[in-house]
């Protein structure tokens, strides 16, 4: 496992006898991009906020860069950028000014970084353009900018698809790649559109009910939704040399005693057939099998989706 700069111990958040959080612990590895995945109500915003300090857990602890007590925290803090409610932005001013005054704010006395932000994340261009006639994706570009004066290490993003066209969706999850790319920003982004996720995301979280059911990596999640054929024959070990002799491949697994999941020949089973026919062996069963990220999700979850 890399570094982690964040770890949740067992958080749990009680409101009015609901568990918001229910030990919800979390590890967000030092360069990643963590997808926390879960319906509305899951409990994403709660244990965004926990980590950032603005609710305060009723029991379990946060961690960042290995540091607990609440000093520890603040200075960690004070490396994250983050967008959990949209920043108030002048309606009227520029992207520049609006910037201009928070750089002011933050004390910042660097004046470039306003300039070089806003290129940064494509805003550069945008003139005197009042912000009140942004589109939405480039407010939301405009609330990453405000995030990426302090020069952060990671960047914590609550829901920022919701509502962008899908020019925008394309436009932020570009911003996301390049900032982890190239500025070397861990990113922790919830969403309940697993879809959108999968293009960016190395890590995932699955939320439910205030529990986090799930942590697994992206490779994981595309083994386990990746398309195969599903055989049943009476001989396992000489199909498998089979495979390996006749059809030069590797790229299989024995699921049990009778059962082999084939990666290769997708839609080429009549082959696979023929070989196993002609060495005498008996297929039980040939079937193409595979799980959508949607249905993974669903299946883990359970239920209907209500996004």
């Amino acid at each position: 496992m890399n570094e982690l700069v964040i770890k949740t111990n067992n958080l749990t958040k009680v409101y009015k006898n609901q568990k918001a959080l229910d030990n919800v612990s979390l590890s967000l590895e030092k360069g990643s991009i963590y997808g926390l995945v879960g319906e509305n109500g899951s409990g994403k915003s709660t244990t965004l906020k926990a980590i950032l300090g603005l609710i305060n857990p009723n029991s379990g602890n946060i961690e960042i860069y290995g540091e607990t007590g609440e000093t520890k925290l603040s200075e960690g803090r004070k490396t994250i950028g983050c967008i959990i409610e949209s920043p108030a932005f002048f309606p009227y001013m520029s992207a520049k000014k609006n910037l201009e005054y928070y750089r002011v704010q933050r004390g910042l006395t660097d004046k470039k970084v306003v300039e070089e932000t806003l290129n940064l994340v494509g805003l550069g261009s945008v003139g005197n353009k009042k912000f009140k006639t942004f589109s939405l994706g480039m407010k939301q570009r405009l609330g990453i900018a405000y995030c990426l004066l302090i020069n952060p290490e990671i960047l914590i993003l609550d829901e920022p698809i919701n509502g962008l066209d899908p020019k925008g969706i394309m436009d932020l999850r570009k911003l996301i790649l390049k900032l982890n790319k190239e500025k070397d920003i861990t990113v922790l982004i919830s969403s309940h559109i697993l879809d959108e996720l999968s293009h960016i995301a190395t890590n995932y979280g699955f939320m439910k009910h205030g529990k986090l059911i799930k942590e697994i990596t992206a490779a994981q999640l595309d083994e386990e939704c990746r398309k195969f054929l599903r055989i049943k024959v009476d001989d396992i070990s000489k199909a498998t040399l089979l495979l390996e002799e006749e059809l030069k491949t590797l790229d299989y697994k024995v699921n049990n005693q009778e059962e082999i999941y084939l990666y290769e020949f997708i839609n080429e089973s009549d082959k696979v057939i023929e070989v196993f026919y002609k060495s005498g062996i008996k297929i039980k069963s040939i079937n193409q099998e595979g799980v959508r990220l949607e249905e993974y999700y669903m299946d883990l979850v359970g239920g209907n989706k209500n996004a």
